[in-house]
């Protein structure tokens, strides 16, 4: 899932830029970051959303 998750980035990382208003710096940690990171940040969120179900 988190590699899909890279690839919806990706794809839409223009309207992501202009819904949150991001500066260069954000911009560039955002496409440069690796389908583990994001595995590690979501990883907790993951867990409550399994619980409420």
């Amino acid at each position: 899932m988190v590699k899909r998750l890279k690839v919806i980035i990706d794809e839409n990382i223009g309207w992501i830029i202009k819904k949150y208003e991001l500066n260069n710096y954000q911009i560039k940690l955002i496409t440069k970051i690796s389908p583990s990171t994001i595995d590690r940040i979501v990883k907790g969120h993951r867990i409550n959303n399994r619980k409420c179900i």
